[in-house]
């Protein structure tokens, strides 16, 4: 079977953009979830670890942490007025992780030591 060079030439080009764009972000992998509860919407989510990022909620509670290394990381949610169970969470990336969930909670200001309204 003979293959012409263009056609060799093209495959090449082909696989050359396919891992560009792997290395940029498409094959990397991601941290997803929700925030469930009295807070959805524009809950703060920060990434610390191997990486540091601060993402928000969307209007429904989903985050999504996209283009990460294999690691390991810790999402911590907030926002003001707030509480959040677990306080955080600890994951390991070696693929994309999904539901990674919290619930939220309406609280006082920490400092009145008014206790809070249970999720």
């Amino acid at each position: 079977m003979k293959i012409s060079i263009r056609v060799l030439i093209i495959a090449a080009l082909l696989c050359g953009v396919f891992v560009l764009l792997c290395g940029i972000s498409s094959c990397k992998n991601s941290i997803s979830g929700k925030v469930k509860g009295d807070a959805v919407h524009g809950v703060v989510m920060e990434l610390s670890g191997d990486a540091s990022l601060i993402i928000k909620t969307s209007v429904n509670g989903k985050y999504k942490f996209k283009g990460l290394e294999k690691g390991r990381y810790t999402i911590t949610p907030g926002k003001e007025g707030y509480l959040f169970f677990p306080r955080s969470r600890s994951v390991l990336v070696d693929e994309n992780k999904a539901g990674i969930d919290f619930a939220s909670g309406a609280g006082m200001d920490s400092i009145s030591g008014a206790s809070i309204k249970p999720f």
